[in-house]
């Protein structure tokens, strides 16, 4: 028999209230089993899983909503998620792949250099040379001259103003731009 969503919410919050951790996780798995599909009892499964401690499970929960909202292209929103998960479980190499992925597509290269950078320090430590060949592929994509990566930026800016990540990879990429340094020099001879 199928179980009532509405009433199984209630009966996790009553739960929750009394102090029953346990029987709250235990409402929300049943609702989970029920309906694979409902990410935001996904998402506060994982939620309960951390409150307990429970880090592996409560990152399990959040890669699944993660990978959920990556397919779907709700990247910011993945990517979010994706650092929940990375936060319990920090060289979790799909998270990693995930997160330099999504920053790739948002044009917000320096972060994907970085993430892919930490992932394949993390798999020649793990001797998966393979899997380290892979991500110097996926880095090697993304390699282009600082000039060309500065207007890419200002582009990506123009489409999306408000988005401070957005803005915040523009800055960095102007900072770490050497003509700009080289600029600056000839503007005060």
């Amino acid at each position: 028999m199928p179980i009532n969503r509405e009433e199984s919410l209630k009966h996790a919050e009553r739960l929750l209230r009394m102090g029953r951790l346990d029987g709250a996780i235990a409402e929300y798995a049943r609702l989970v089993e029920e309906a694979p599909g409902d990410w935001n009892a996904i998402n506060a499964l994982g939620d309960l899983y951390m409150r307990g401690g429970d880090g592996v499970r409560a990152a399990a929960q959040f890669i699944r909503v993660a990978d959920h909202l990556f397919a779907e292209g709700f990247l910011a929103r993945a990517a979010a998620v994706y650092k929940k998960a990375l936060k319990l479980q920090d060289s979790d190499a799909h998270t990693l792949l995930r997160l330099g992925d999504v920053a790739a597509r948002q044009g917000l290269l320096v972060d994907a250099k970085a993430y892919y950078r930490r992932l394949m320090g993390l798999y020649r430590e793990r001797g998966d040379m393979q899997g380290a060949a892979d991500v110097q592929k996926r880095l090697a994509a993304i390699e282009v001259e600082p000039a060309s990566l500065v207007e890419d930026a200002r582009t990506v800016v123009q489409q999306r103003p408000d988005d401070p990540d957005v803005l915040l990879n523009l800055a960095r990429l102007e900072l770490s731009d050497p003509q700009r340094d080289a600029q600056i020099g000839r503007a005060h001879v």
